[in-house]
């Protein structure tokens, strides 16, 4: 999905004006991502928690109160402000005109009365805004998807997106030649090679607005991936509206850009012949693989495949020691229902589960296929994921996947059906590996995680005890703390041995585990672990 941007915003609300901070040009921060906006309160803490793309927005009559409670005055404020990842700052003209000459901090300035309730207007526009774009990008997805799979070519699919949007498109190679354009494109669009050169010498992939006469055209490279052949690499041009905001423009040029890669990818020698090979399947690799050159091309490239990123989903991944077998996966796993799957790396087959109604369905269908695997290689194995909270995590999925896998080859788990959130399999792993694979996890999902495992290993436990005034959480952690030693652990829970014994034999009933099994132990003396530190902690 293409970002909301403060140019955007102006374009949007006339009433405001931008501001960027001392020593910059005037445009500079205009193309500043917005996320939401949130208003500084009386009380600590002043500036609300900052993510990043944030509109910070400073009432007067707030300011001036919090200048009286905390003794903070502009200059300690925006000093405050000056690190934060924020996209801007809402004030009002008189806090311009009082404001330090070195300000570090762009502003966004209401040219009128300041609006009591710009919070929730601005996120209201915020989330119209986004809903609209939703909208414009499945539907230029599912036009681009349709021109591609046709195999019409280049001009079908810029004819495509030109139709969902409303906006011409061009394509010209490194010479800045037109290679294809809509059908309302201006034929002389070509800018001055300088221009094109400039765009492929940026090291990563970003939009440049370009100014041809009276138009004004935004730009993107898309290199082909050709190592030997770098004519092969093309601009792809949108001609902008300068009077209105751009993100369509840009949620055109991603979305299309990311189509038209993957077209020049599976093209003839001059990247533009045999366009009707179009390969999902290593569309869909490339998705599932994280090989992208950025969260915008992953978006896009979701969206072409009908996935609505944002969605709650699943990944699941085979892995056979025959990698021929791979072949009965796919055609037992037909693409009928829309279904996101590939073969990835040797013997591995990943497949997607997305959306609410299809993760119950599809975890059956899943299930047969392995029983059908199993029946031609008893070392298969199939990894069905955690839940994620969006189709974009399916990366960090698939190297959790895997690891699961190797522990179930080496013996460590058992198989050859493993549910990742499933801790009483998967035991200790399930709680550690995604600090292995995952670099972005924040402090309350592992304690979330943590939590959800000692209730797995306990929680029967727990129940009984809360139910009929029992000790056996109490008796279990007296006996694992001993060593297994009944005598003393009687002597400290102060019960007599066959007690002991009787309640032993109800924890074992109640967990279904043996408890002179070393793995169990280590197993339920972490889960006491992770309890014991809950409640220190509060």
């Amino acid at each position: 999905m293409a970002d909301i941007t403060i140019d955007d915003l102006l374009h949007w609300e006339r009433g405001l004006s931008f501001q960027p901070p001392i020593g910059s040009t005037p445009d500079e921060g205009l193309e500043r991502t917005v996320s939401w906006a949130a208003a500084i309160r009386v009380t600590a803490p002043i500036i609300p928690a900052v993510r990043g793309g944030e509109i910070i927005i400073a009432a007067p009559r707030t300011l001036e109160r919090i200048e009286q409670s905390e003794g903070l005055d502009r200059a300690g404020f925006l000093r405050m402000l000056a690190d934060q990842p924020i996209a801007a700052l809402m004030v009002d003209r008189a806090f311009v005109d009082d404001a330090p000459s070195d300000m570090k901090v762009p502003l966004l300035i209401t040219n009128g009365a300041f609006p009591s309730d710009a919070e929730s207007v601005l996120n209201r526009l915020f989330t119209e805004r986004r809903a609209d774009l939703y909208g414009i990008g499945s539907a230029l997805s599912r036009a681009l998807s349709s021109a591609t799979m046709s195999g019409a070519g280049l001009d079908a699919l810029l004819d495509a997106a030109a139709s969902a949007t409303g906006r011409p498109l061009v394509l010209m190679n490194a010479e800045g030649a037109i290679v294809a354009a809509s059908t309302a494109a201006s034929s002389d669009v070509g800018p001055a090679n300088a221009d094109i050169a400039g765009i492929f010498r940026e090291p990563d992939p970003r939009m440049h607005r370009i100014t041809l006469g009276a138009e004004t055209w935004l730009m993107l490279a898309i290199r082909s991936g050709a190592r030997t052949s770098p004519s092969r690499d093309v601009v792809l041009a949108i001609e902008l509206d300068t009077t209105a905001s751009g993100e369509i423009a840009r949620l055109t040029l991603t979305q299309t850009g990311a189509a038209i890669e993957l077209m020049l990818g599976s093209g003839g020698h001059d990247g533009f012949g045999q366009r009707d090979r179009w390969n999902r399947e290593s569309l869909i690799s490339d998705f599932f693989l994280g090989r992208l050159a950025s969260r915008e091309a992953a978006d896009a490239r979701a969206r072409l495949l009908g996935i609505d990123p944002a969605q709650q989903a699943r990944f699941a991944l085979f892995v056979t020691s025959d990698p021929s077998l791979t072949t009965r996966l796919r055609s037992a796993l037909a693409d009928e229902r829309g279904r996101i799957a590939a073969a990835l790396g040797e013997g591995e087959f990943g497949v997607l589960i997305s959306g609410p109604q299809a993760l119950t369905a599809e975890v059956r269908d899943l299930s047969a296929a392995l029983r059908s695997l199993v029946a031609q290689d008893p070392r298969a194995v199939l990894v069905l994921g955690e839940l994620l909270d969006g189709a974009m995590r399916v990366p960090s999925a698939l190297q959790q996947a895997r690891l699961l896998v190797r522990l179930v080859q080496t013996g460590a788990i058992a198989g050859p059906l493993v549910r990742a959130d499933d801790f009483a399999t998967v035991g200790v792993f399930g709680l550690l590996m995604p600090f292995v694979t995952r670099s972005d996890l924040d402090v309350g999902q592992a304690r979330g995680r943590m939590t959800a495992f000692a209730t797995t290993m306990l929680g029967p436990l727990e129940e009984h005890d809360g139910r009929r005034g029992s000790e056996l959480v109490a008796t279990l952690e007296a006996y694992l703390q001993l060593g297994g030693a009944l005598a003393l652990a009687a002597e400290r829970l102060n019960i007599h041995r066959n007690t002991l014994s009787y309640r032993l034999g109800r924890i074992a009933e109640l967990t279904g585990r043996d408890l002179h099994e070393p793995s169990t132990q280590y197993l339920l003396q972490t889960a006491l672990t992770v309890r014991a530190l809950e409640r220190a902690a509060g």
